[in-house]
């Protein structure tokens, strides 16, 4: 379960929040139903893969995460045919969010096939992209990804941004739980 301690960004609670509050446009077999309508449709033994990439990337984790916490996909059994497939994305959200249980749960590889790629469950992303640097901003903490590393793969930029890099990145902080219960009850995310 993710904590009270637990924090994602602003933009990717935003992010989750249109993606499951969006309805099927007109015209759709399944119009006007949401995101987390149509799942709580599906039979029990479905499997279903969330995916994406650069924002997508971010989303993916958190969305399951989030249906799971609040109950939307307890149709869906065994919970471990619920998976993901990011891709080039950013954290989804800070160090307690992505060590914790329900997360590094997704995060076990689950292989799909005989080549070294052909695996869910498990983060891809070009080294040379920017984007999956994002949002750590202590190299100790996370080596391979965080955003002094855009440093070294954009050596050609202007110096006054790798000053504005080092400074850090100033956050606004909120629970998942608090981004759940604006998914379920259709009110937006504090914007503070």
């Amino acid at each position: 379960m993710v904590g009270q301690d637990t924090y994602s960004s602003i933009g990717t609670a935003t992010g989750v929040y249109n993606v499951l509050t969006n309805t099927a446009p007109k015209g759709t077999c399944r119009e006007g139903t949401t995101v987390y309508e149509y799942l709580a449709t599906l039979p029990a033994a479905t499997r279903i893969v969330f995916t994406g990439h650069s924002l997508g990337g971010a989303l993916s984790p958190a969305i399951p995460m989030g249906l799971m916490q609040a109950g939307l996909l307890s149709n869906i059994t065994p919970p471990t045919n619920v998976m993901i497939l990011p891709s080039a994305g950013a954290t989804p959200g800070d160090q307690a969010f992505s060590t914790g249980p329900m997360y590094t749960n997704f995060l076990s590889e689950v292989k799909c096939g005989n080549l070294d790629y052909q695996v869910l469950n498990t983060d891809f992303y070009n080294q040379l992209d920017i984007v999956p640097q994002a949002w750590c901003t202590n190299a100790e903490l996370s080596p391979e990804r965080n955003i002094l590393n855009i440093l070294e793969i954009y050596k050609e930029l202007d110096p006054n941004v790798f000053e504005m890099l080092k400074k850090g990145v100033e956050y606004v902080r909120h629970t998942v739980q608090y981004n759940t219960l604006s998914i379920l009850t259709g009110s937006r995310c504090d914007r503070r």
